[in-house]
């Protein structure tokens, strides 16, 4: 599985656009995280014009803030 990350002090923006399905597998992740401290979280964006979206059992999205922060936020389009 593989294993998109973008964990550092400032979150970052995580986007996966498709034509058809998109499937987030066991063991694959998304990270989108911050690691500073007041930081918020980072975005991640999953859009499918023509398919599915799934996101299986033991998959992971990541949208953590740092401490004494907000986490971030998870965008899911599909028809």
């Amino acid at each position: 599985p593989g294993r998109t990350a973008s964990k550092c002090a400032a979150a970052g923006r995580i986007e996966i656009h498709a034509d058809g399905d998109v499937t987030l597998v066991a063991g694959g992740a998304l990270k989108a995280a911050s690691s500073a401290a007041g930081a918020d979280g980072g975005d991640v964006e999953l859009d499918s014009r023509n398919g599915q979206l799934a996101l299986t059992a033991g998959a992971a999205v990541d949208l953590a803030g740092g401490v004494n922060a907000r986490g971030g936020r998870l965008s899911l389009r599909a028809p």
